[in-house]
């Protein structure tokens, strides 16, 4: 069905008057009943029936009429609905990120853009970088925030910003006392790592295993903090995002750099390539890129 056809019937049927029809819609009489005509041969059957100067709608005209009534005014509404999508009154922004970025870093911008922008219905998943990863190229996602990834031809990587990872330790640790340690000395000791689809892990496995140094996995956690709480009890040691410990001082957790072993990664944005962003993505993305810099590493 035309969907100007349909509009220049709603009008008619409104007016009961081919000539009033045609003023509101500004248009000539005959080009009208044209389009009328073209109605009714598109669905076979009369909807307008002509008595002198008034027409009346038939049998189908009437049913048609009921159904151009709803649909006017769902296209109504879907206009205003654009509208307050396009003024940032209302709409949807799914974010995924790994943990470091979900849990540490994110927050203070969701919370500017919240105070700017209520009317957004803003979704903040947190999981390991892969799982972000699936589901940006699945659609699932408007945007991600991950650690280290392989380029891959669905996906927009984009640098953001400059993570280092650090060693942790209980305070009771005979490396509790030290600023700095070589990386041979982590050789045996037992780690607690999250688990393997964490960039943080792969990052350190890969650094280890390119020392030629073994260490020992006591325990496999899916959550930092847990990883965290796991360290202060004396359970192992683990490596972590500075980000995660800058502004600890509950779990008196020792922070300790790696001296010959420069951990540092690129947090990445993330999206699938051929994501049309809604302006709420847009300026989400610009807001975070404009103060990707704000918190440099030192």
């Amino acid at each position: 069905m035309n969907f100007n056809h349909l509009r220049v019937f709603y009008v008619v049927a409104e007016s009961q008057n081919f000539s009033h029809a045609a003023e509101k819609l500004e248009i000539s009489q005959p080009a009208v009943s044209t389009q009328i005509r073209k109605l009714e041969e598109t669905l076979g059957v009369p909807l307008v029936e002509n008595y002198g100067r008034k027409l009346k709608l038939t049998e189908a005209g009437r049913i048609l009429k009921e159904y151009a009534d709803r649909i006017f005014v769902l296209s109504h509404e879907a206009e205003q609905a654009l509208k307050e999508i396009r003024g940032l009154e209302k709409g949807e922004l799914l974010v995924g990120a790994s943990t470091t970025p979900g849990a540490y870093i994110l927050p203070a911008y969701i919370g500017k853009y919240k105070k700017m922008y209520p009317g957004i219905n803003l979704s903040l998943k947190i999981s390991n970088t892969q799982d972000v990863l699936h589901q940006l190229k699945k659609g699932e996602l408007d945007l991600g925030f991950i650690g280290h990834a392989q380029a891959h031809p669905d996906l927009v990587l984009k640098p953001w910003k400059t993570d280092r990872l650090v060693l942790i330790v209980y305070p009771d640790h005979p490396l509790a006392g030290r600023d700095e340690v070589e990386l041979g000395e982590l050789e045996g000791e037992s780690f607690i790592l999250r688990e393997p689809g964490s960039s943080t892990r792969r990052m350190l496995e890969n650094r280890l295993s390119e020392s030629g140094i073994n260490i020992e996995i006591g325990l496999e956690l899916d959550n930092t903090e847990a990883v965290k709480l796991a360290v202060a009890s004396g359970t192992g040691i683990s490596v972590v995002s500075e980000y995660m410990v800058k502004r600890e001082t509950d779990l008196h957790l020792r922070q300790i750099r790696i001296r010959d072993a420069e951990l540092k990664r690129t947090l990445h944005i993330a999206y699938h390539v051929g994501k049309r962003h809604a302006n709420a993505a847009r300026v989400f993305l610009e807001m975070i890129e404009a103060e990707k810099d704000a918190e440099p590493l030192t």
